[in-house]
C-alpha cells in the first residue's frame, strides 16, 4: 500500500474569509515564500505561528504578526492569533475524512474551496456548479428508450 505525504499551505483572509489551500512539495523557507508572493499582496499584514520559514517576511515586503499556541492563543502584544487558519485546517481535515487523502486530494481541496467560496459569499454550491458548467440538460442525456410493456 503506497502512503501519500503531502503538504497544503493555506491562508484566509478575515474580512472577507476567502480563503487559498495551495499543496507544497515541503515546508521549506524557499516553497512558502513563493507560495507568499503568489497568494499574498505585499503591504499585507500576515499572521502567523512562529516556524522559522515565516522568518523573513518582514523584510519581504509584508506586515508579519506571530501566535504561538504552545505558550498562548493570542499574542498579548499584537493581538495576533493564529484561530482562524487552525479553523480552517480543521474544517478541511473533516471534510477530506481519512479516505480522501490518497493521490487525489487535489480534487478534494478543489471541492472544499469550491463550497467554502460559495458559503463565504451566500451562495447554493449546487446551484453555483450548475451556472459555472451551464450544460443544458435536456441535451446532455441518452434519449430515452420507451419499453414495450
Amino acid at each position: 500500500m503506497t502512503v501519500f505525504v503531502w503538504w497544503v499551505f493555506g491562508g484566509v483572509e478575515r474580512e472577507s474569509g476567502e480563503t487559498f489551500l495551495v499543496p507544497v512539495p515541503d515546508r521549506t523557507a524557499d516553497t512558502l515564500m513563493t507560495v507568499i508572493h503568489d497568494w499574498i499582496d505585499p503591504g499585507t499584514t500576515v499572521i502567523s505561528n512562529s516556524w522559522a520559514a515565516y522568518r523573513d517576511l518582514g523584510s519581504q515586503g509584508y506586515t508579519h504578526r506571530t501566535g504561538n499556541h504552545s505558550i498562548q492563543f493570542m499574542n498579548p502584544n499584537t493581538s495576533a492569533h493564529t484561530n482562524t487558519i487552525e479553523s480552517t485546517w480543521r474544517c478541511v481535515k473533516v471534510f477530506l475524512g481519512q479516505y480522501n487523502r490518497g493521490e487525489d486530494y487535489e480534487y478534494h481541496l478543489a471541492h472544499y474551496l469550491f463550497a467554502a467560496r460559495c458559503r463565504t459569499r451566500g451562495v447554493s454550491p449546487y446551484l453555483q456548479f450548475l451556472h459555472l458548467v451551464n450544460i443544458d440538460w435536456s441535451q446532455c442525456c441518452l434519449p430515452r428508450i420507451e419499453h414495450a410493456t
